[in-house]
């Protein structure tokens, strides 16, 4: 791709220096692609998956854009997860150390899924959401409505963990969206 591209990924952990791990790996991608200029970050929020023996996903959401092609940062994303620590499991629920989710690109003709993520469960939905350019987040909260899901209901199943600013290394990351629907923290 010669123009760049507008991706949407997911950073989670819930294994060992979750927060640290998702901060260094932000850090790390625009190093690893030269052409990846991260768009915003969203608040790292965290949930816990079902009633796993271990501590809660903490997520963050990110915008980027790259001339890289979606395969290739796919490839780039695991070399990354296994640069920082994740050791690929067959076990469907084995502690994650990195996780990195590439699961949207926005283009001219629309809105691509490269996944097959739910993304209205919680911990994927809401820091998607702050990350979301206006077309993405309509999207989004049409699919939320479609599925007589409540925005809301879908907050308060997430504890706030840390702010944009905390998780940047550059100060002129976009941070989240003003409109995003954002319930009190407490």
């Amino acid at each position: 791709m010669s123009t760049p591209t507008l991706y949407y990924a997911l950073l989670g952990a819930n294994s060992g220096a979750r927060l640290s791990t998702i901060k260094r790996a932000i850090k790390t991608l625009p190093l690893a692609d030269k052409t990846l200029a991260i768009q915003a970050v969203s608040c790292a929020w965290e949930g816990q998956d079902g009633h796993l023996p271990y501590a809660p996903y903490i997520n963050v959401g990110l915008a980027f854009t790259s001339s890289l092609e979606p395969e290739a940062m796919q490839l780039l994303a695991k070399r990354i997860e296994r640069e920082l620590g994740r050791e690929r499991d067959d076990s469907r629920n084995a502690p994650i150390a990195l996780d990195i989710d590439i699961l949207l690109l926005e283009g001219a003709t629309g809105i691509q899924e490269l996944t097959r993520k739910n993304l209205l469960v919680p911990y994927c939905a809401v820091p998607l959401y702050e990350v979301a350019s206006p077309r993405l987040g309509t999207w989004l909260m049409h699919l939320v409505r479609e599925r007589e899901s409540n925005w809301e209901a879908l907050r308060s199943r997430l504890w706030l963990v840390a702010e944009p600013e905390d998780l940047c290394v550059d100060a002129g990351h976009r941070q989240h969206s003003a409109a995003v629907p954002r319930a009190a923290t407490g």
